[in-house]
């Protein structure tokens, strides 16, 4: 069959419409009413909302889970219900977010952060939960919040969305979710999870239709590209998907996601030996304007080569050090944020092993622990580990803790990221009270820890340091810099252009982190490697 790949009648008459991937028919169909398929019988004309949204309007029933409740806190987990006036599912979307913090009040809504290891940031989707928005009416139950959440995403992947006039069932009921299906025989299974919610509120606004009076408008967001997509469920499937049916209908405009290999091709090129230089980046550039490639899509390529990277790094199960230190450069050089990177690699590089809770031990509590389903405040924390003597402090730093006690042990909060980069052992609070119970020792896990990527700002190299400094300068510029012409006053000090000594005859001395030259107070032993200012940084991290 040369055809290209798309949405066709399904020729086996068990849905409505079946993907061609170019090749081969595939196993992701729209919800059919033939043979073998589950879809409920569509209501009559005249019991669906097609005095809502018009016969040919569609809506989309949004539900997401949060780390919180306030514009701080980010999405979990996002579902998109889409359907026509008489209740017809067209599309189902869903998948766990990756927050890049805590998961806040797993709880509530069961997530947890090993459940994220192989979920995509919001930006990887930003673009499908637009085009889903765009044209549709939005419904949810407590609407105001979903799209207040939703909208902080979008805007922060740079999608614009007017919302439009949504259709909010909590306000038609005037109860929790759960309550109002009850009282109107609808069914909820799994509640708090995004997909389940979502679904139930679709019928919710069935059941309760005659309770909308005014006509609404659908919500407009741009710009939409498509462009493959990688979801993860809660099961922990992963794939990739294609473009939604519907999509097909905003072809007018939409905006086609251009081909980037060729600057795929040109940086794997550019990149391979760690460096990017001045002109290697002009180039880069100037390739980009010529396939038509805007920041977004730039970015998204960028992301893309560093997850490639990673791909073949965990192939085996194993990350090395010098793999890691690759990675990190890469990811440094090319401006991929490294949280995305380690979220990835760390549980590759990890090392387990049991710890003795010991009296004089200094821990450090991190996110909300929970015992049997109960919340357990920070304040019940600490008293806990002070009644059996261990000493408990409020941060992470170089010198301690020992130990940091998350809510979860994949916990991406502040004090467990910093307690990765410093190698401290990390456990979960319910290990934590169960150690302390029996008397045993607290299964821990050591991420091992080969510093952070560092980017000369004069000639794009790059290197591993200990720890991250702004504006650094690589050794060699520094050398250069230190022993190249400097300007002088006088054409007697000409001579002491080159001249490695300072004014007072003391050597200069170039700082390896941050590529200040200063000159050191006269001592016996070995040379600083560091400036003042950088060895007390570094001594009170």
């Amino acid at each position: 069959m040369g055809v290209g790949a798309g949405w066709y009648g399904d020729p086996w008459n068990e849905s409505d419409l079946r993907w061609w991937d170019g090749r081969e028919w595939t196993g992701h169909a729209t919800a059919g009413s033939q043979a073998g398929a589950t879809r409920a019988q569509a209501p009559s004309a005249d019991a669906g909302i097609g005095h809502l949204i018009g016969r040919d309007g569609r809506v989309a029933v949004v539900d997401v889970e949060t780390t919180g409740v306030y514009n701080t806190d980010r999405v979990v987990e996002i579902a998109i219900v889409t359907l026509d006036c008489d209740g017809r599912v067209h599309d189902e979307f869903e998948t766990l977010i990756q927050p890049m913090r805590d998961v806040g009040p797993t709880w509530l809504h069961g997530i947890e952060a090993a459940m994220l290891r192989g979920a995509p940031a919001f930006v990887e989707v930003a673009h499908h939960v637009a085009s889903r928005l765009d044209g549709a009416v939005i419904v949810g139950h407590n609407v105001r919040f979903d799209m207040r959440m939703i909208g902080n995403e979008l805007s922060a992947a740079g999608i614009d969305i007017d919302w439009g006039s949504a259709i909010d069932t909590l306000r038609a009921t005037g109860c929790k979710l759960d309550q109002a299906c009850s009282e109107h025989g609808v069914v909820l299974e799994a509640a708090h999870r995004a997909i389940a919610d979502a679904r139930a509120t679709a019928r919710l606004l069935f059941a309760t239709r005659d309770r909308y009076l005014d006509t609404c408008r659908p919500a407009v967001a741009r710009p939409l590209r498509v462009t493959p997509l990688r979801v993860c469920a809660r099961e922990g499937h992963i794939e990739v998907l294609p473009p939604a049916p519907y999509l097909a209908a905003l072809a007018g405009g939409l905006h086609s996601s251009p081909d980037v290999a060729p600057y795929v091709q040109l940086l794997g090129t550019a990149i391979a030996d760690l460096r990017l230089t001045a002109e290697e980046r002009a180039a880069l550039r100037a390739l980009a304007q010529e396939l038509g490639l805007d920041e977004w899509e730039i970015a998204r390529a960028h992301r893309e080569f560093v997850n490639g990277l990673i791909d073949a790094a965990v192939e085996d199960g194993v990350v090395t050090d010098d793999e890691h230190g690759d990675i990190c450069r890469a990811a440094a050089l090319l401006g991929v944020e490294i949280d995305a990177v380690m979220v990835r690699i760390e549980p590759f590089r990890a090392v387990t092993g049991d710890l003795d809770l010991v009296p004089g031990m200094s821990v450090c509590f991190t996110g909300q622990g929970e015992l049997g389903g109960v919340a357990i405040d920070r304040k019940t924390q600490e008293g806990m580990a002070q009644k059996h003597g261990l000493v408990v402090v409020k941060s992470v730093t170089k010198s301690g803790p020992d130990l940091v006690v998350a809510a979860d042990g994949d916990s991406r909060s502040s004090k467990a990221r910093r307690a990765r980069e410093l190698g401290i052992a990390i456990c979960s609070f319910s290990q934590f009270a169960h150690a302390l119970e029996s008397g045993g020792p607290v299964s821990s896990v050591r991420a091992a820890s080969a510093g952070a990527a560092m980017v000369c700002i004069t000639c794009g190299s790059s290197w591993m340091a200990p720890r991250k400094v702004l504006a650094s300068v690589c050794v060699d510029c520094s050398r250069a810099r230190l022993l190249g012409p400097r300007p002088t006053e006088t054409a007697s000090s000409m001579g002491e252009a080159h001249s490695v000594c300072g004014p007072s005859g003391l050597d200069v001395l170039v700082c390896g982190a941050c590529g200040t030259e200063w000159e050191p107070t006269r001592r016996r032993g070995r040379r600083p490697a560091m400036c003042p200012d950088c060895d007390k940084n570094e001594q009170t991290a």
